[in-house]
Formats: structure tokens, C-alpha cells, sequence
């Protein structure tokens, strides 16, 4: 008999965390696991693609962060479909799933850390508040888990790392020319970096043959290109609407720029170097576990220093040819070492584990007469 999870998650827009649901809800063995979703901000535009890979979907969602009204109604699904798991991601459906456990004691708690909240400290203080209620924790890289244990104290037995799994993507197109076009692909918000970045581009953009395009929507995009038109930097620097058609999206670039603040394991920093494509990135989150596959191809850059940056950007275009050969073999490691497969095998071995252990604590209990 198969056992049913109830995955909860914060947002339906496309995003790295339902990305990556959405391959890991494609290769979950379905005769061991059903599937059961819950939105907490249902309409976005991948709704509907996880849906259709979901037993069922928890037809509410909350008016408000207190809607005490929603929550039962939640406990009620849980309870009428038999869910054994909930697996949630992120801060909110992290603090859901833990008040549910509140109700439910026998079903199993796992959260998912994909990010460092190094931006809201209260989040940090509620997690380690409540962190008898979470059963097991996941993070996405090994310094995502490393900071947990040491911000919220989550318990080092108690916590693991499984990183994303990614398909095989087509290769994009390589530049004939000198290449010189580099693109920044994330919603505008202060974790991103985008307003920083355009800080440190301005110290020496004009000076060089570059030009960098930012792909995203987002509360701080008006703000960044205000900032763009105040230093005079919009030939140079440019704004597109996300694309669906991420080949085509890889296409535009020859070099990808990861300028976040805090972040944990960007799914862009693969999805570059799965398609040839060399990045240069800040040094957050879990971004320098990657050194070892991307040696030539992987560039660190600090906001506070800006030459780091540009010779970075002097670097891949100098060094193309090495640069080539080097993304090949980074490509095969990480097709190799980050499938969606490996991840699923992972976490499935993960629920396995933690319902074996619930049914032996359970069996433990002494039968009263």
C-alpha cells in the first residue's frame, strides 16, 4: 500500500523551489508514494503542471498569515486523506506544516532550507522556536545545513543535505565573436543583489564592450532601473520579462551573473553550467560546492570589490577556449552527480527511513489493559 504525502508549498510562479518540485514529483515512485499538494498563493503559472502530477490538491488557501479558519480546514484534509507525510518548503509552508503537527502528532514533519534568511532574522527566531515540531530537516547545500545548525540549532542527526536534481538540457548557442553579453536571471529582491550589482557595474561598464540584461519581474525592478537611468548606464544595461523558453533564454547570454546577497543553492548556477555556459557569482550559499566540477568556469566576485568582477568578465573572454573545454567536463560531472534520479532515490530513502522509525516508536508504546 502506498503512503501519502502532502507537499505544501509557498508559491505556484515559476521559481527554483517549484522547479525542482516538479521534477521530483516526475520521478517519485508512485506505487510507494501518492502525491497530495497545498498552495499557499495558488494562480501561478505552474498550478496547474503540478496538479496534474498530484493525487489531489488541498482545495484552500489562507486569507491571511492568523486564518485559524484555514488551518483547520487543513488539519481536516490531512486527516481524510490519510496523509502520513507533509513535506513543505520554504519559511511559510515550513511554520504551516509545524502547526499542523500541533494537531496531528503521528504525522511525520519534514522542512526543506532552500535559502539562508540572513534578511529577516525573525524568521530565523520562529524556526528555532518551534523546532521540536519539525521531525526532519533538508537543505539544499551543505552550507544551507551548516547554517541552520548554527542559527536555529537544528540537530546535526536531524538534519541532511540533498542537493537538486536537474535534467539534461539541449547546449545553447555559442557566440562566434568575442563574447561580451552577460544576463542576470531572478525576481528583483533585496536578496537578489540586482541593485548592488549595478552599483559595482558602474565603476566600470562604460570603460568595456560589455552589455548585461536583466531577466525578471519583481517590487524592486523600478527601482533598479531608475538607478540604471540616473548613472547613465542604459546602453549598456538592459530589463526583459522572464521567458518561458529557458534554451531561448541562454541563447541571449554568453555569461550568466549570480549577484544574490544570500541565497542557498541556485538552480541558475546549474542550469548555466548543464548548458555551456560559464558564471560568475557572488560567494553565497552553497554556490562554491560547485568549484570542483566548474574549475575554469566558475568565477567568485565580491560587490565591495569591483575589480573582482571585471577581471572576471576579462577573464572568460580572454580565456574562451579553455573556458570551452573546461564547461564540457562540468557538464558530465553534474549530469552524472545532480540527476533528478539521485534526488528522488534520496528523499524517498529519507520517507522510508522516518516512517520505519514512527511505526517502531509507535509499536514501543506500552498497550494499556
Amino acid at each position: 500500500m502506498s503512503e501519502h504525502i502532502l507537499f505544501i508549498i509557498t508559491d505556484t510562479r515559476t521559481g527554483g523551489t517549484e522547479k525542482s518540485l516538479i521534477s521530483f514529483l516526475e520521478a517519485l515512485d508512485r506505487k510507494q508514494y501518492k502525491p497530495f499538494c497545498l498552495f499557499l498563493k495558488p494562480g501561478g503559472e505552474l498550478q496547474e503542471k503540478i496538479e496534474s502530477l498530484c493525487e489531489k490538491t488541498c482545495p484552500f488557501s489562507p486569507k491571511s498569515l492568523f486564518d485559524f479558519s484555514f488551518i483547520r480546514k487543513v488539519c481536516r484534509f490531512v486527516l481524510q486523506e490519510k496523509i502520513v507525510i507533509l513535506h513543505s518548503f520554504l519559511f511559510h509552508s515550513n511554520m504551516l506544516s509545524r502547526i499542523v503537527k500541533c494537531f496531528h502528532r503521528s504525522v511525520v514533519v519534514i522542512n526543506s532550507h532552500r535559502t539562508m534568511e540572513k534578511g529577516k532574522k525573525w524568521h530565523l527566531l520562529c524556526d528555532a522556536l518551534t523546532k521540536n515540531l519539525v521531525d526532519f530537516e533538508v537543505a539544499n547545500a551543505a552550507a544551507v545545513n551548516e547554517f541552520y545548525q548554527n542559527k536555529t540549532s537544528s540537530h546535526p542527526d536531524k538534519i541532511k543535505t540533498i542537493y537538486n536534481g536537474y535534467p539534461r538540457f539541449s547546449n545553447s548557442r555559442h557566440c562566434t565573436k568575442k563574447i561580451r553579453r552577460f544576463v542576470v536571471v531572478a525576481s528583483f529582491s533585496k536578496a537578489k543583489g540586482q541593485r548592488e550589482l549595478i552599483q559595482t557595474l558602474s565603476t566600470f561598464l562604460l570603460d568595456k564592450p560589455y552589455s548585461v540584461t536583466f531577466v525578471g519581474e519583481g517590487a524592486l525592478r523600478p527601482a533598479c532601473e531608475n538607478l540604471v537611468l540616473s548613472l547613465g548606464l542604459t546602453e549598456r544595461i538592459s530589463f526583459r520579462n522572464r521567458i518561458d523558453d529557458q534554451t531561448a533564454l541562454y541563447d541571449l547570454c554568453d555569461c550568466l551573473l549570480i549577484p544574490s546577497l544570500w541565497e542557498g543553492m541556485p538552480n541558475v548556477l546549474f542550469e548555466a553550467l548543464l548548458r555551456e555556459k560559464p558564471v560568475i557569482s557572488t560567494a553565497v550559499g552553497g554556490v562554491q560546492e560547485l568549484s570542483p566540477y566548474a574549475h575554469n568556469s566558475l568565477f567568485i566576485f565580491d560587490h565591495d570589490n569591483p575589480q573582482s568582477l571585471e577581471s572576471s568578465m576579462d577573464n572568460i573572454i580572454s580565456n574562451w577556449e579553455k573556458i570551452k573545454e573546461d564547461l564540457k567536463q562540468a557538464r558530465e560531472g553534474i549530469e552524472r552527480d545532480f540527476s533528478v534520479a539521485t534526488m528522488a532515490k534520496k528523499y524517498q530513502s529519507l520517507y522510508s527511513d522516518l516512517l520505519q522509525k514512527t511505526k517502531n516508536s509507535q509499536k514501543s508504546i506500552p498497550q494499556a489493559f
